[in-house]
């Protein structure tokens, strides 16, 4: 901007140069130069800042499907931009399994709307409270002579499943 300044400058003092001496004429470049690099200091006073990640630890619980999904604005605990917004907050990984079960460390990225990033650690504790579907056939048992019968987990069992493996039927 201050090159287009020069410039509109420039041709307007081509008109005047008629009108004005050179004395006059080196005062007016002076205060043109005086003007732009006061502009150059101000940008140099207020530097681009990057954002501040700031990170919280989480618990989250696996669903029916032994799976969980997180976002970066879960584990944000307050991040900022000194000198402007935050446009985009990330988390990798964001995506959790049964065998993820316990503390796991991620990572939340945070870029603000100057292009900076800022990362921070945090913990997210990955929990499988969802208990097992239990699935039955219905079943009659027929009592033997003795009026004793035997029945085994598999005479009734249907499918029964839980969402992060194997079920012990007994």
């Amino acid at each position: 901007s201050s090159m287009l300044s020069f410039c509109i400058l420039s041709v307007i003092m081509t008109q005047v140069m008629k009108v004005l001496k050179p004395p006059i004429l080196m005062v007016l470049f002076f205060i043109m130069a005086f003007f732009n690099e006061s502009e150059a200091e101000v940008n140099h006073l207020n530097p681009i800042l990057p954002p501040v990640a700031v990170c919280k630890n989480i618990s989250v619980q696996l669903g029916s499907d032994g799976t969980v999904t997180i976002s970066g604005s879960d584990v944000d605990g307050g991040s900022y931009d000194p000198d402007g917004t935050i446009t985009n907050r990330t988390v990798s990984p964001s995506i959790f399994n049964c065998s993820q079960t316990g503390s796991n460390s991620v990572v939340l990225t945070v870029t603000d709307n100057e292009g900076l990033t800022s990362t921070c650690n945090a913990i997210v504790t990955v929990e499988d409270k969802t208990p097992p579907i239990i699935n039955y056939n219905p079943f009659t048992l027929v009592l033997g002579s003795s009026g004793t019968a035997t029945i085994v987990p598999a005479d009734i069992d249907n499918g029964t499943f839980d969402n992060c493996g194997n079920v012990t039927l007994s």
